[in-house]
């Protein structure tokens, strides 16, 4: 093994890419119900009065607080609202202001509540409430400038969001929605601009609708996100050229849209915490600002939203407990950030704008120029990691800076080292080139039985390697002689590069062949021969879901027979009857599993009939092959399987021997 690649690769697996707390401090905490339930607190919100005082308003299982934090370090609540359907176990808040007002939703209630918060830094006081909807909204989302609420209903499918006018704040009129089919699921809503965009929950989607007219909103465009979880929550920045997605399930990346032309959306970068589950994500200028559960806070730079690098986190909570943040507001005047963990409350936090350093380029070889894919490009320094795409260009950035080394490596090539300077704020461009590493060959030859070559035989090489999403297959074909050559092979190292398997591909009557772990040397041939021997049996495929394969070969194997695999959707439906003699036993095994229609095709009955005709052995097995041929009106049922069918009887079908004959 290369023991610099070795210790390289344990540098990247025991580094932390994210530390606690960089970039972040605390000014004060505030816990107004520690001994409820861990889901006491949900979102979080701001507002600013007349003169000049900011408050966070935060969403309790028991209500809605109204916290001043004008003095950061001695934060204090000042009012409470309670709200209709607390402790229902779905009583989490989402608030919004227009003007004065506080609007306030949750799922424990159809109703939303109208707070006038005019009289602070006195108390407040509740002044109406909005009965209208038909299922409690999950969210809503008000449009200051437009004067416009949207309240979604989540899992309502026939009206999934409200559009409410606010020209009068404290009487609310619904003056449109996603009726008449064009909304589906909903969970969040964003908008501005008069364009509405739509996390659509379980439907996998962002929908875009153009909402100038509210009475009449209009579908622009609908994004599928891939392979998606529950999308959950949409945010866009303030020129509309990027929308930013988040999906609440493990594992599933927080992702950047390119919706300049909205006919061809472009999904540009991604980004997940530690603990893979991301909750909402809100823009503010160049920077995304997301509540990430477990992972806390994060903050990213997104001044280049196609290369968004984590400038700050948050994680330290009071006792040491693990994070569990629901809620991010970075709006505020004072440039204070304000989250709600859902177990122990409210968090001011000052960011300090921390700026990041990025560089870009194109990974090539340093002799042909040509540029390289899936090349492994790594800052040592933080261990971020990132990927050269099919044109050779990668983007990675770097929180911090000085003195750092860029090291890239790909398949078939030695690494390298870029020594850069970071400047935050700042992004370098520059090639990368990488030397040909040293190369090996692998070669042999394919006999049969008795020795004789065998020629145009495919052989299948597999190169496995971290730096690959999927494996490398290098083919050969054998020639005249028998023989193969795989030449000018990357060496084996056990960090970047091996070869778990050499295959020979089945050619009949002779099975596919393996032979496992195989050593490329530098400037070495490694001989690998093969002596092919006939498989014993035909053991066919005909199920189209393939569910039964596995069992079939394994009790063969238990039995020590040896199959010909051959698949009827692959290699098709004409097997080759007239060559079964090369096998050892003149058997076919033939399975169509739970096929129910179109079970054994003509093409297919005409191979099992010249093959009977031979004197061969047929053993067929799966549900519906009697009744399929019966409704085809195949003489094969009675001809050759030697029975007929004579439809359902009560309960099960009657199948009955052919008169005179042994079955």
């Amino acid at each position: 093994m290369n023991v610099t690649r070795f210790l390289w690769l344990m540098a990247i697996l025991t580094t932390v890419i994210s530390a606690q707390n960089i970039n972040i401090s605390l000014q004060d905490q505030l816990n107004m119900y520690p001994n409820h339930s861990p889901w006491s607190y949900s979102d979080v919100w701001g507002y600013v009065d007349d003169d000049g005082t900011e408050y966070a308003i935060l969403g309790a299982t028991v209500g809605t607080s109204i916290v001043n934090v004008s003095d950061p370090y001695n934060i204090f609540e000042v009012d409470f609202i309670p709200t209709e359907g607390s402790g229902n176990g779905r009583a989490w808040r989402d608030m919004k202001i227009y003007q004065h007002y506080l609007y306030i939703a949750t799922e424990a209630s159809t109703i939303l509540q109208i707070v006038d918060l005019s009289p602070l830094p006195d108390s407040v006081s509740l002044v109406g409430t909005y009965t209208q909807l038909t299922s409690a909204p999950h969210n809503i989302y008000i449009d200051t400038t437009a004067a416009l609420l949207y309240a979604a209903e989540d899992f309502n499918f026939t009206t999934p969001v409200r559009i409410l006018s606010l020209a009068d704040p404290l009487n609310p009129v619904e003056v449109g929605n996603l009726g008449n089919g064009l909304g589906t699921d909903v969970h969040d809503i964003f908008a501005q601009d008069g364009v509405l965009y739509v996390a659509e929950g379980v439907n996998g989607t962002v929908g875009i609708f153009d909402v100038s007219n509210p009475s009449s909103p209009v579908l622009l465009q609908r994004i599928p996100i891939p392979s998606p979880g529950y999308v959950h929550n949409v945010w866009v920045t303030a020129d509309h050229h990027y929308l930013f997605s988040t999906e609440e399930t493990s594992g599933k990346t927080i992702k950047v849209w390119d919706i300049q032309n909205l006919n061809n959306v472009v999904l540009v970068d991604e980004y997940l915490g530690e603990n893979e589950l991301a909750h909402n994500v809100h823009i503010r200028g160049n920077y995304a600002y997301i509540s990430h559960y477990g992972s806390g806070l994060k903050i990213l730079d997104i001044a280049d939203p196609t290369n968004i690098v984590e400038v700050g986190s948050y994680t330290i909570f009071p006792g040491g407990e693990q994070p569990s943040v629901w809620g991010a507001y970075p709006f505020t005047q004072s440039g204070n950030v304000f989250i709600s963990d859902m177990g122990v409350g409210l968090f001011v936090l000052d960011f300090n704008g921390a700026q990041a350093y990025r560089v870009e380029g194109v990974l090539r070889d340093s002799q042909s120029n040509n540029p390289l894919a899936n090349g492994w490009i790594e800052i040592v320094e933080s261990g971020e990691v990132t990927h050269s795409d099919d044109n050779g260009q990668f983007k990675i950035g770097y929180n911090g800076s000085g003195s750092i080394t860029l090291r890239a490596v790909a398949v078939g090539y030695l690494s390298a080292e870029v020594p850069l300077t970071a400047v935050p704020g700042a992004t370098d461009v520059i090639d990368v080139l990488l030397d040909p590493a040293p190369t090996g060959s692998v070669e042999g030859q394919v006999v049969d039985e008795n020795n004789q070559p065998l020629q145009n035989f495919e052989l299948n090489l597999t190169l496995v390697s971290q730096l690959l999403s999927d494996p490398m297959i290098f083919t050969a074909t054998t020639d005249a002689s028998g023989n193969y050559i795989f030449p000018n092979l990357p060496v084996t190292d056990s960090v970047w590069v091996s070869y778990p398997d050499l295959s020979v591909t089945k050619n009949f009557p002779y099975p596919t062949f393996h032979q496992e772990n195989i050593v490329v040397l530098e400037n070495t041939s490694t001989m690998v021969d093969f002596q092919l021997y006939p498989a014993d049996v035909l053991l066919v495929n005909g199920d189209p879901a393939s569910a039964y394969q596995e069992a079939f070969v394994a009790a063969l194997s238990e039995a020590n027979v040896t199959p010909f695999e051959w698949f009827t959707s692959t290699d098709g439906e004409a097997i080759p009857a007239s060559a079964i003699d090369g096998l050892n036993h003149n058997v076919i095994i033939w399975f169509t599993g739970d096929a129910a229609s179109n079970v054994l095709s003509q093409a297919e009955q005409d191979s099992l009939a010249l093959f009977l005709d031979n004197g061969g052995k047929l053993f067929l097995t799966g549900a519906n092959i009697a009744e399929d041929l019966d409704s085809q009106g195949s003489n094969f049922l009675s001809d050759y399987l030697k029975v007929s069918y004579d439809g359902v009887a009560i309960a099960a079908p009657l199948i009955n021997p052919v008169a005179g004959n042994p079955m």
